[in-house]
């Protein structure tokens, strides 16, 4: 599963890859404890996280089209 969630992600632009997670996150019907353990790596991620994920579809980026 984690090789074929990574592989999906990767297809996708950097850019779009927050919302499209979320939007995941969102339809799926998830346990309370899953979410905790979401939380809790949010919040470790948020730590580190860049203020802007830029677009690498195109060699020059494209954050204006994404």
């Amino acid at each position: 599963m984690n090789e074929y969630a990574n592989s999906l992600f990767n297809d996708f632009c950097a850019h779009k890859a927050g919302s499209v997670l979320n939007e995941l996150i969102d339809s799926l019907e998830i346990s309370r404890a899953d979410i905790a353990k979401l939380e809790k790596t949010l919040q470790e991620k948020e730590k580190t996280a860049p203020e802007h994920v830029h677009c690498d579809c195109l060699p020059d980026g494209c954050d204006d089209m994404c």
